[in-house]
């Protein structure tokens, strides 16, 4: 490349155009990241942050705020070894959370550039990422494990995209798990693409059928929702939900079932408008199950595990999950960030690649 003083630029230099490109990402996901921090200190309060560290320690020891969330591990694990250095508790939960974040923002990147064939497809991804994770955020609650539910997210669909082994999947399911138990989703993705591939590719003959991915997923994710189990038995002292939220309705139970008052609360933001615009939540459900149909249509059989992967985890919060904390659409955002371009490709993208 030729310079002003009409010296070339042989690219020997530390910033060469190649790293540039490399660090760009890495440095727009930082900012983006610390400004997501400081949004939250302003929006939660000092105060709501640290009742979130409380929170990841009590995991640790035995007093979560509710049952189902003592085997969620992996957060608070990582927030435990980054103390090791010396920093506190509090500091090393603010340091893991950033790291992760600024982690989804690149994988958001680098996968939305595969899929885009440019770099405008992986800026696309980050921003939307960081904008739904500012339109999912409602007080008083941000886990530690939200944070890791986007991560594995990204990582799925970046796998799938690459077409990766079975046993890459299996892995990946088997750290989600550490951290939720909707690690059992990415089971469902396992299980449903491979069967339809099988059946694609040798319908009934099942002598000839590639069992790896059937298999792996549905024993995985069998295995997973045991484990997990055996992990809340075994460490669980008490649960604290009930004093700190004054609810003993759910103490002690597996699911928490929340189907009518969900159903009710969508009804309520359908039907009235405020400048909160909680009609979101709702449009953000139906977007989900809405292209993820579409996909189907559009590329068959290839896109039916990452059509039941969506819809399922659809209908799951919206019987289980708690839908007044948004945070738990959480787990929709990566297809939410990555699914429009899918619709978009000729061909699939695992075809592509």
């Amino acid at each position: 490349m030729t310079m002003s003083d009409g010296k070339t630029d042989t690219g020997a230099g530390p910033l060469t155009g190649r790293r540039m490109e490399t660090l760009l990402p890495w440095g727009a996901a930082l900012l983006l990241c610390l400004a997501q921090w400081r949004h939250m200190l302003f929006y939660f309060s000092g105060t709501g942050v640290a009742r979130w560290v409380d929170a990841a320690n009590g995991v640790l020891i035995g007093l979560p705020h509710w049952r189902v969330y003592q085997s969620r591990l992996l957060g608070p694990a990582l927030v435990k070894l980054v103390s090791f250095t010396g920093l506190s508790f509090f500091n090393a939960y603010f340091l893991v959370t950033i790291v992760l974040l600024t982690c989804c923002s690149v994988l958001a990147f680098e996968t939305g550039r595969k899929l885009g064939g440019t770099r405008t497809g992986g800026w696309a991804a980050m921003l939307t990422l960081h904008a739904l994770f500012l339109l999912t955020q409602a007080p008083p609650w941000l886990y530690i494990w939200d944070f890791l539910i986007l991560l594995t997210g990204f990582a799925l669909l970046r796998l799938m995209i690459a077409g990766a082994p079975w046993w890459a999947y299996l892995i990946l399911m088997a750290i989600a798990f550490l951290n939720h138990e909707s690690g059992f989703f990415i089971g469902v993705w396992m299980g449903v693409q491979g069967l339809a591939d099988n059946l694609a590719n040798h319908r009934l003959d099942w002598r000839r059928w590639r069992w790896g991915l059937m298999a792996a997923g549905g024993l995985g994710g069998i295995a997973g929702l045991e484990i997990t189990e055996v992990i809340r038995s075994a460490l669980l002292v008490r649960e604290i939900g009930p004093e700190i939220f004054q609810d003993t309705s759910n103490t002690g139970a597996q699911i928490h079932l929340k189907l009518f008052q969900n159903l009710s609360l969508l009804g309520q933001w359908f039907t009235s408008f405020d400048y909160s615009f909680q009609v979101l939540v709702p449009l953000m459900l139906l977007a989900c199950a809405g292209i993820a149909v579409a996909l189907v249509v559009r590329h068959g059989y290839r896109a039916a595990g990452l059509a039941a992967y969506v819809l399922v985890q659809v209908v799951a919060l919206v019987i289980a999950a708690e839908l007044r904390e948004t945070r738990v659409l959480l787990q929709l955002v990566p297809f939410l960030c990555l699914g429009g371009r899918m619709l978009t490709q000729h061909i699939w993208p695992k075809e592509a690649a």
